[in-house]
């Protein structure tokens, strides 16, 4: 019975929040939008390191839309599948897709797009959480 009683807690709980974020939404269209929007234009420039990497290459004869829309496609197709960590996934997806694009270069087009777009971007938010990390102990400690 204590078991039925907690997972009933638990529920009413999530769905607490639940509609407490659906009246966040509500109640913030401004705010929901704006974040939508630069959601969009982030994830474009992501997208873009691809084409800029196909253009460093040397390569021609694609279009940036095309480019774009096909690592769009790749980060769906990695992203809705509910494995921890898919980076082997979006690798293997690159070099199956951008292979009739890149040729031979495919491989090493892979390293500099990821390592732009994934590596750089984690290195970058590893050191923001090491620094807010001593920053947030030190105004805790003048706080005591």
């Amino acid at each position: 019975m204590k078991q039925t009683d907690y997972l009933t807690k638990k529920i009413e709980h999530a769905l607490k929040q639940y509609q407490d974020v659906a009246m966040y939404f509500r109640t913030h269209k401004l705010v929901v939008m704006n974040v939508f929007i630069i959601t969009i234009f982030q994830r474009l420039l992501l997208f873009y390191v691809t084409y800029l990497t196909y253009l460093s290459f040397g390569l021609h004869g694609t279009g940036i839309i095309t480019i774009i829309t096909l690592q769009a496609m790749i980060s769906v197709a990695v992203e809705m599948l509910p494995l921890p960590g898919g980076m082997g996934i979006s690798e293997k997806l690159f070099l199956m897709i951008f292979t009739p694009l890149f040729g031979n270069l495919t491989l090493p087009a892979m390293v500099v797009s990821r390592g732009l777009s994934y590596y750089t971007e984690l290195i970058i938010s590893a050191l923001f959480t090491i620094v807010s990390h001593f920053v947030i102990k030190e105004k805790i400690e003048r706080v005591k």
